[in-house]
C-alpha cells in the first residue's frame, strides 16, 4: 500500500525541483536582463569596457555560466563589433565557455573525442567542405571567406551545446535564459511599434503600397526577429499547460506567449506567420506522439487570443496583413509583393543550372544576381529570399544534399526526445515544433546563418541524450 504514495512523493519531489530550477533560473535572467539595460546607458565606452572584460573573466572557470549567457546573448542579434565579419555576443560568450570547458577537462585530463561525436557529424563535415571548395570559383573569395567563418561557429555551436547540456537541471536554466532575453527584444519591439506608429514606412501588398510599422526588436530585421520567435514560441505555448512549473512562473509565461504572438503580428512576415502555423500543428502531432494530455496542446489556441488582442492594440497592422496575407497564395507574377522574390529564386536556379557543381561561391549570390534579373524587375538583392535556392546557386545541389541530410537526422533525434515521454519530453516538442517552422520560414527568407536555429539544433541532441539516461 505504501509503494503507490512513495511513487507519488517521488514525482511530487521531481515536480517541485523543476520549479525551484526555474524560479532560480529565472532570477539569474532578471539580473541578465537588468545588466543589458545598464550597458545601454549612455556610460562612457571605456568604461563598458572594463565591466564587461570584469563580467567575462569569471566564465573562464564557470562553463554553465557562460553557457547561459551565451543562450541570453541570442535575442541581441543586433548589437556586435565589426572585425571583418559581425562579431555578436554569442560568439564571445560561447568562445570563453568553450575555453573553459577545454581548461576543465584538461586538469582533469580528460578526452573531450568521445563526446564531440554527434549525430550527422560525417553529413556536417561534407556540408562544410562542399561550402569551402566553393570558395575556389568565387569571383569575391573575401567575401565568401568571412560567411564560412560564421559558418564553422555555428557548426561549433552545434557540437558545444551536448557537451554542456546534459540534465534536466541545465535545461530547465535554459530555457529562463532563453525567455529573459526574449522579454527584452519583444519589449523592445513593442517600444518601436508605439514610438513609429507616426513614422510609418512603405511596404509592398498586393493592392500596392501601403504605410505601415514593421517591428525587428533586437534583430535589426522583422523577418529575423520573426524567425527566433518563431523558435522560442512553441516552448511558451506548452509550458503554460505543464503542472510540474509553479503556477507563478506558468503565469508570467502565459503573458510573455501573448506578448511573442502579439510581437510576431507585428513583425508582418507572412514567413513567420506561415512558419507559426505550421509549428503549431507540430505541437498538436509531436504532443499526441509525446503523450501529453489534450488540454497541454491547446497552446495553438492561444494564438487567437494575440490576434485579438493586435486587432485591438495594433487595428492599422491588422489592416496592412490583410493585404500582405494572400500574397502566400497568390503565386500570380502580377502581384507587386511577389514580383521580385519569383524572380529571385528563377534567378537562384538558373545560376545553379549554369554551375551544376561548386556553385558560384559562399556569399556571392548578390555579386552574380543582376546578370540574370530582368529589366522590370528592381535589382536590390541581398540575398535569395529563400535558404535552400541561396545555398543551391552558391554551393551546388551536392552540399546542399548533404546540408538536407545532416537537418533530418537531428531533426529525427529531436523526434526520439519527444516520443521517449520523459520529463523534458515537452520541451522536445516544442523546440521540435519550432525548428520545424524556422525550415518552413527558411523557404521565404535567407536565414541560415542564424545562431538560435544551430543552438535549438545542437539542444535537440542533448534532449535526445538526456531522454535516453532516464
Amino acid at each position: 500500500m505504501m509503494l503507490p504514495l512513495r511513487v507519488r512523493t517521488a514525482q511530487a519531489d521531481q515536480d517541485r525541483n523543476w520549479s525551484q530550477r526555474l524560479l532560480l533560473a529565472g532570477a539569474l535572467g532578471l539580473i541578465m536582463a537588468l545588466a543589458s539595460l545598464f550597458a545601454l546607458l549612455p556610460y562612457p565606452e571605456w568604461l563598458l569596457a572594463i565591466l564587461g572584460i570584469l563580467l567575462l573573466i569569471p566564465l573562464l572557470w564557470w562553463p554553465t555560466a557562460g553557457l547561459l549567457s551565451g543562450v541570453f546573448g541570442l535575442s541581441l542579434d543586433q548589437y556586435y563589433l565589426n572585425i571583418g565579419f559581425a562579431l555578436k555576443p554569442w560568439i564571445v560568450l560561447f568562445g570563453l565557455t568553450s575555453l573553459a570547458l577545454l581548461a576543465k577537462s584538461a586538469k582533469r585530463r580528460e578526452s573531450l573525442s568521445a563526446s564531440i561525436s554527434v549525430p550527422g557529424r560525417f553529413w556536417l563535415i561534407c556540408f562544410l567542405v562542399g561550402t569551402g571548395l566553393s570558395l575556389i570559383v568565387a569571383n569575391d573569395a573575401v567575401r565568401g571567406l568571412r560567411l564560412y567563418i560564421v559558418l564553422l561557429l555555428l557548426s561549433g555551436l552545434y557540437v558545444l551545446v551536448p557537451l554542456l547540456v546534459r540534465d534536466e537541471r541545465t535545461i530547465s536554466q535554459i530555457i529562463a535564459a532563453w525567455f529573459a532575453g526574449t522579454a527584452i527584444a519583444v519589449g523592445v519591439g513593442l517600444g518601436q511599434y508605439m514610438t513609429s506608429r507616426e513614422q510609418t514606412i512603405p511596404i509592398l501588398t498586393s493592392v500596392g503600397i501601403v504605410r505601415g510599422v514593421r517591428v525587428y526588436g533586437t534583430f535589426g530585421d522583422p523577418n529575423y526577429f520573426a524567425a527566433f520567435l518563431v523558435l522560442g514560441l512553441p516552448v511558451a505555448l506548452i509550458g503554460i499547460f505543464q503542472r510540474q512549473i509553479v503556477p507563478i512562473v506558468r503565469i508570467l509565461l502565459a503573458g510573455l506567449a501573448l506578448l511573442m504572438g502579439l510581437t510576431l503580428i507585428l513583425t508582418l512576415s507572412r514567413g513567420g506567420l506561415l512558419g507559426m502555423v505550421v509549428s503549431s500543428v507540430g505541437i498538436l502531432v509531436f504532443g499526441t506522439r509525446a503523450g501529453l494530455p489534450t488540454r497541454h496542446l491547446l497552446g495553438p489556441l492561444y494564438l487567437t487570443a494575440a490576434l485579438g488582442t493586435a486587432a485591438v492594440l495594433a487595428p492599422d497592422a491588422i489592416v496592412v496583413l490583410q493585404h500582405r496575407l494572400p500574397d502566400l497564395l497568390n503565386v500570380d507574377r502580377g502581384s507587386a509583393v511577389n514580383l521580385e522574390r519569383i524572380r529571385l529564386w528563377e534567378a537562384a536556379l538558373e545560376i545553379a543550372s549554369d554551375h551544376p557543381f561548386l556553385g558560384i561561391g559562399l556569399g556571392n549570390f548578390p555579386l552574380v544576381y543582376p546578370r540574370y534579373a530582368e529589366v522590370d524587375v528592381m535589382v536590390r538583392a541581398a540575398i535569395a529570399h529563400n535558404s535552400f535556392l541561396e545555398l543551391l546557386a552558391e554551393t551546388g545541389p551536392l552540399t546542399l544534399l548533404m546540408g538536407l541530410i545532416f537537418f533530418g537526422q537531428v531533426l529525427r533525434r529531436g523526434y526520439y526526445a519527444c516520443v521517449s515521454r520523459g520529463s523534458t519530453s515537452w520541451v522536445a516538442v516544442g523546440f521540435l515544433s519550432g525548428a520545424i517552422g524556422f525550415l518552413v520560414q527558411m523557404l521565404t527568407v535567407s536565414i541560415h546563418y542564424t545562431a538560435h536555429f544551430w543552438f535549438v539544433l545542437g539542444l535537440l541532441i542533448a534532449l535526445d541524450r538526456i531522454s535516453r539516461k532516464v
